[in-house]
């Protein structure tokens, strides 16, 4: 699924526009903290539903459209929890793009997100539910 393309179910459209709400509200608090608890629901709902791919396929809708605020956030809690290979793969292309058009402050935050998929994430007590 391309940036462009949209995203293509109503399940994945949802989690899209439930993450809209969700950086909003990052952008208003500065905490991940008041965002933790939101993400977690959602990877618990996906997990109990069988619902992890359409999960993932909003994920990378995001990172591809670089249209959320907290979508580095959002990267980062899913990148760990998760460690799909393909986001993985997906933010390594964005960062060697990034890179090579010399846009240093994209390329920093696909380093930021990749930091994420290491079992000793430092900034993982930012996200107090990955701590359990």
């Amino acid at each position: 699924m391309n940036a462009e393309d949209g995203p293509q179910s109503s399940a994945v459209k949802s989690l899209i526009e439930e993450f809209s709400r969700i950086s909003r509200i990052l952008d208003e608090s500065q905490s991940t903290l008041a965002i933790d608890p939101m993400l977690e629901r959602i990877a618990s709902t996906a997990e109990a539903t069988g619902g992890i791919e359409g999960l993932e396929s909003a994920i990378l809708w995001m990172l591809r459209s670089g249209q959320e605020y907290a979508a580095c956030e959002i990267i980062q809690f899913y990148g760990y929890r998760f460690r799909w290979p393909r986001l993985r793969v997906a933010i390594e292309e964005m960062l060697r793009t990034s890179t090579e058009s010399i846009d240093l402050r994209a390329a920093r935050s696909y380093e930021l997100m990749l930091e994420a998929f290491d079992d000793n994430w430092e900034d993982r007590e930012f996200f107090p539910s990955l701590e359990a």
